[in-house]
């Protein structure tokens, strides 16, 4: 264990890695301060660029955005009261009233400290779980891995929104679309209409940036405001160090969230706005004084910021373990892995131990840098949410478009990719789940050569005839209709208060 982490941290220190790195984690300061342009649409944008990378420095590139992008948008959490994406948006509830105390340097000292050290906790759980990893890798055979991933579809469609209908038709729509192109078993053509472009599938880049990058875009645009905050300026910056000791004074409240937002992490579909929430709830309650939250209480800014990052290392565990997407920013490094040749699952477990471990140093070293840079450059950042929507939606969609043109080198991607965009913005009109689309054709590529072939070996009878597949439908079945039984059997209101003579 001791040579492959050894191997890890060689692959982390690379010196192209690292220069990627800093350059992801600059791009993702940049792009996480615009509200709505959150760690998914950084990775969208910037996942075209990794082609010709290696697997070490491609993560290094994407992970390094993607943390920066969970710092960059509390920083407008903080000084503005705007939440950047959902993720920030217990951020704003005690930090942006400690900003207006006067002590927005403060804020920002201990959101960097604590992101920092809620990585770092994420990432130690993380590396302590690869041996479990490789201990069920031999246990993972294929019908249980389509059991998984019907499990993590379910469980993504059911806690994206607020309908579970909408939810589980987003998720078939997405397995739909997956189907697209020629059967990776039987090399049957499907849904081509005679087009050669769709043989090979639709690409998942292109999907992920029309819908992400150019339907945010769209929806910023139709709302008709001229700029999405107006900037508050921030010149007194001497209360930092002050605030980095903070989450120290306050361990209990860094160890506590950062633990419930790694173990939240590891649930498939559970996202960061979930973690942060609870962690801001559990940290409350265990306070001495919970009424005072909200007023600007340090512990009330620690408990987010610290879970949001520590989340990370929690969703790695399903991804790299069962190839099973911890949530959307997940479901996109998916596509990474398969992008630069690998397939996230046992298989990389027990064959790429090493890796994973680089990506335990590249989430931790990431955290570092994004607080280094975030704090140098936040009183300038958080003026970018003063540009002028109908200014930063077509440069936006710009990126979007030549991001889209260089996955496939394809004109008919940029079609695809506005196409897409315009369905994505739809989508989020009418309360229909994004990430389940996006986790549907991710999953639905994994899931029909696994399906094919534990067909071929086993026939049906693999759902009840092998255990952990008989657990995982039961899991599946429950996770559908758990919440409907639950509402039927609750008591309705007044019910209880109805006497029998009344």
């Amino acid at each position: 264990m001791l040579s492959t982490l050894g191997q890890g941290l060689a692959l982390a220190l690379q010196f192209r890695a690292l220069l990627y790195q800093v350059a992801g984690v600059i791009l993702g300061i940049i792009i996480g301060v615009i509200p709505g342009l959150g760690g998914v649409q950084a990775m969208a944008i910037l996942i075209p660029f990794i082609y010709s990378m290696s697997p070490a420095v491609a993560f290094s590139f994407l992970l390094g955005a993607h943390v920066a992008t969970q710092y960059a948008g509390s920083i407008t959490s903080m000084l503005m009261n705007v939440p950047a994406s959902g993720t920030n948006i217990a951020t704003c509830w005690d930090g942006y009233p400690l900003a207006r105390q006067g002590r927005a340097a403060e804020a920002l000292g201990i959101g960097a400290m604590s992101n920092v050290l809620g990585a770092w906790i994420g990432a130690i759980v993380l590396s302590i779980s690869v041996p479990v990893m490789q201990s069920l890798a031999t246990a993972i055979q294929p019908p249980e891995l389509f059991m998984v991933t019907m499990l993590g579809l379910t469980l993504v469609a059911s806690l994206s929104g607020k309908s579970l209908v909408k939810g589980i038709i987003s998720g078939l729509l997405g397995l739909a679309i997956a189907s697209v192109g020629q059967d990776p078993v039987t090399g049957i053509l499907r849904y081509t209409f005679g087009i050669p472009y769709l043989m090979d599938g639709v690409n998942l880049v292109t999907v992920v940036v029309g819908m992400y990058a150019v339907g945010e875009m769209i929806r910023l645009f139709t709302a008709g405001e001229r700029s999405i905050a107006q900037a508050v300026t921030v010149s007194d910056f001497s209360g930092v160090w002050k605030g980095m000791l903070q989450p120290f004074k306050y361990w209990w409240a860094l160890v506590y969230a950062s633990l419930i937002g790694t173990l939240m992490g590891v649930v498939p579909g559970v996202g960061g706005t979930v973690s942060n929430i609870v962690a801001y709830g559990q940290v409350r309650q265990a306070s001495k004084n919970p009424e005072t939250f909200g007023t600007g209480r340090v512990e009330g800014l620690i408990a987010p910021e610290a879970s949001h990052i520590a989340k990370e290392g929690g969703q790695m565990i399903p991804t790299l373990a069962l190839g099973v997407p911890g949530g959307e920013a997940t479901a996109i490094l998916l596509s990474a892995f398969l992008i630069v040749g690998l397939q996230p699952g046992p298989t990389m477990v027990s064959q790429h131990a090493d890796l994973i471990y680089a990506i335990v140093f590249i989430i931790a070293l990431s955290s570092v840098f994004t607080s280094i840079i975030g704090l140098s450059t936040a009183r300038y950042l958080s003026r970018i949410t003063t540009v002028p929507v109908p200014l930063l939606a077509p440069i936006i969609i710009m990126f979007a478009v030549v991001g889209a043109y260089a996955a496939t080198t394809s004109a008919l991607s940029v079609v695809l990719a506005l196409i897409f965009g315009v369905l994505g913005y739809f989508m989020r009109r009418f309360d229909y789940s994004e990430p389940s689309l996006i986790v549907g054709l991710v999953l639905g590529t994994i899931a029909q050569p696994n399906l094919h072939i534990a067909l071929m070996l086993y026939g049906p009878r693999f759902i009840w005839e092998r255990p952990i597949t008989l657990v995982l439908s039961i899991a599946t079945v429950l996770v559908l209709f758990l919440p409907y039984l639950l509402k039927r059997l609750r008591p309705r209101p007044g019910a209880a208060d109805a006497s029998p003579g009344a």
